[in-house]
């Protein structure tokens, strides 16, 4: 049995690509992730990710800042630290990836401004060829 898990936040620098033994690619980075409460307006997770082939290759195209969702299972990590304790640390081994780069400012406007351009056209188009109107019945 796995833990599965979802979560959002923005990657706290560029991701690592490392290529595996095999040749595959493997991508590492971390996003911080929001936990505030009233007790602790501030308090923020850094969760560590790690991706493989595709996924890898999709996380590798963000970078520092960029607002992420991603879904995958849990990971125990072990490791011994450089005063010989050993350490464990839960990690996301990411099987999905959802970009929210258009959540940023001046994002929207500019495909706001497509949309209307598109439109205005289309109406033009419409205004000017009464075998378009007629065929759809204005």
């Amino acid at each position: 049995m796995s833990l599965h898990t979802s979560a959002y936040g923005r990657l706290g620098r560029d991701p690592k690509i490392i290529t595996t033994s095999s040749g595959k690619p493997m991508t590492a980075a971390s996003i911080a992730c929001d936990l505030s409460s009233q007790r602790d307006p501030d308090a923020t997770h850094w969760l560590p990710l790690l991706a493989f082939g595709a996924q890898a290759e999709t996380l590798a195209k963000h970078q520092q800042g960029d607002m992420i969702a991603v879904t995958g299972r849990m990971q125990r990590k072990a490791w011994t630290d450089k005063d010989g304790a050993q350490r464990i640390d839960l990690q996301l081994v990411v099987d999905g990836i959802t970009s929210s780069r258009s959540v940023r400012p001046g994002g929207r406007p500019k495909r706001r401004k497509e949309v209307r351009a598109a439109r205005d056209d289309y109406a033009e188009l419409a205004r000017g060829n009464d075998d378009f109107n007629d065929a759809i019945g204005l």
